[in-house]
């Protein structure tokens, strides 16, 4: 294929030659137009030059006179360079690995006066779950109903009894055989139809179970200290409690002052023979001890129990222990640190876990289970998903270990919750000691001001106090801080390299503007135009 014109194979072309001679950085040539990288080149040797001179590492600017220094001893010296600058890279690996290595916290145990510490909340818990008045008094209201003259129900008043008094396996999840007719019923003939509502009318009545209170050595309005509020162990008359909406904003009581007649001080009596459905077989109540704004999990750790006997005089001589970190803290991750920040403690996070595993697997959420800082749509289980609560009561009652755990926790492996509850960074707790005495033949011996002019027969007395006035604090703090790292660091790379943060600073100010300068310079400059070559 021709790629010339025929006439013109004759004549000689003259075509420019080419420049065979190679351009190295820095060359200096006044025939050829500097480009953009000769002018960058060239910028970026003067700017190093420049800081070669002017940077504040002697050692540098001893090594750039050539009147002092021959090609030798600048080689020696550039080794002895490199020898400290691996030195310090060496001394920063080694205090960084250090740092990762140690453990991240650490805990410095304080006494602290109790005037510091909130009063722990206190649940009076009956084994009653359901009263025998109260269940004769919903059963004649469910006979005389117009809804049971109806032909499909006419149920007589001992079918409702025993289908309402079955209601109390709701809080036990125990099995039981369940009419479904039977809650559709219920449902028409209480128009306002509420499972909660309904185990509340069956619950002991704190107004009866409390007969005189006392605060700080005075004696006060029990309807004014305790509320009835809902627990895992069901309803109970609960003293200085913020877990439930209506007791938001409420400040926690504190108790600055020590000896038994000096805390909070109750007198109970329950009538023995109106237990209908109780939560375990045995007579008395039982106390639970826990930080106020936490629902009370008894599974959690953070929940202290304590059984009650009757005629008795009980003392609980509480020890407060508290625990809070520094807001350092906060600075690490929580894998790194191996506790979670946040409002909720364990027994709260454990509650909301429970509950939500209920809703997925049973669509609903058990009445003792509703408090709640979130309202929710999530319906109140009933007697007709009883059986599903009886089938996975076990998973509720454990918490998933992991994939990697001891062989003892092959049971929770297999049936367990999986919940997201890291154990909290800031923790309340609260113990106590108990001592209690029988009244037996000589009640007089236990009469004071809490229980004067008052019939001591099937009755207990409770205190609960501080014994002592100082109590344990407990302060988690970081091991090492970030800045203290970074000083300590920082003086040992010094130290051995001479190299500082305004070294580094001079780096960026030679490589940027110094740069950029010479950069401004070279284009401003005139020219020298090209050079036709032959």
């Amino acid at each position: 294929m021709r790629t010339v014109d025929p006439e013109l194979w004759a004549r000689r072309l003259h075509r420019p030659g080419l420049v065979t001679s190679r351009l190295r950085p820095g060359m200096v040539t006044s025939q050829l137009q500097p480009g953009l990288e000769r002018t960058l080149r060239a910028s970026m040797r003067d700017a190093a030059a420049e800081y070669w001179q002017h940077c504040s590492i002697g050692f540098v600017k001893y090594m750039k006179h050539d009147d002092v220094n021959n090609k030798y001893k600048k080689w020696r010296n550039l080794l002895l360079v490199l020898l400290t600058f691996a030195l310090g890279c060496a001394a920063l690996a080694d205090g960084t690995l250090q740092y990762q290595s140690r453990p991240p916290l650490y805990v410095q145990k304080y006494a602290a006066s109790v005037a510091h510490a909130p009063f722990p909340a206190v649940a009076i818990c009956s084994n009653k779950v359901i009263s025998r008045a109260a269940l004769r008094n919903l059963t004649r209201h469910l006979y005389t109903a117009p809804t049971n003259q109806r032909e499909r129900y006419q149920y007589s008043e001992a079918q409702i009894e025993d289908h309402l008094l079955k209601m109390g396996a709701l809080l036990s999840y125990a099995y039981t055989e369940v009419d479904f007719v039977f809650t559709k019923f219920i449902r028409e003939s209480m128009p306002q139809f509420n499972i909660t509502d309904i185990m509340y009318r069956f619950s002991a009545n704190c107004s009866t179970i409390l007969v005189r209170c006392s605060w700080r050595g005075k004696v006060q309005n029990c309807e004014h200290m305790f509320a009835t509020r809902l627990t895992a162990l069901g309803f109970c008359c609960v003293f200085n409690s913020r877990y439930q909406a209506a007791d938001f904003g409420r400040q926690p009581l504190v108790l600055n002052k020590t000896g038994k007649d000096f805390g909070l001080g109750v007198v109970l009596h329950e009538v023995q023979n109106d237990f209908a459905y109780m939560r375990r077989p045995a007579y008395g109540m039982e106390v639970l001890l826990f930080e106020g704004s936490e629902f009370p999990i008894v599974e959690s750790g953070d929940v202290r129990v304590y059984p009650l006997p009757i005629n008795a005089s009980v003392y609980f001589n509480i020890q407060a222990v508290t625990q809070q970190p520094t807001d350092e803290v906060g600075s690490y991750s929580e894998p790194r640190r191996g506790c979670r920040l946040g409002r909720r403690g364990a027994s709260q996070c454990l509650a909301d876990c429970r509950r939500d595993t209920a809703e997925a697997l049973c669509k609903c959420v058990p009445y003792t289970l509703q408090p709640q800082f979130e309202p929710r749509a999530a319906a109140t289980c009933t007697l007709n998903e009883l059986a599903c609560l009886n089938k996975h009561r076990e998973k509720f009652m454990y918490v998933y270990p992991g994939e990697v755990a001891h062989e003892s926790l092959q049971q929770e492996q297999q049936d367990s919750m999986e919940c997201d509850c890291a154990v909290p960074c800031g923790r309340q707790l609260y113990r106590a000691t108990i001592s209690y005495s029988y009244y037996r033949s000589k009640p007089r011996v236990f009469q004071n001001f809490l229980t004067r002019n008052m019939s001591l027969q099937s009755t207990t007395s409770l205190r609960l106090f501080y014994g002592v006035d100082r109590q344990q604090w407990y302060k988690m703090e970081v091991f090492s801080r970030l800045s203290d790292v970074c000083v300590k660091l920082s003086c040992q790379w010094m130290a051995i390299t001479g190299i500082t943060l305004v070294s580094c600073w001079e780096v960026v100010y030679h490589a940027t503007y110094r740069c950029a300068r010479h950069v401004a310079r070279r284009l401003r400059a005139p020219s020298v135009p090209r050079r036709r070559m032959h």
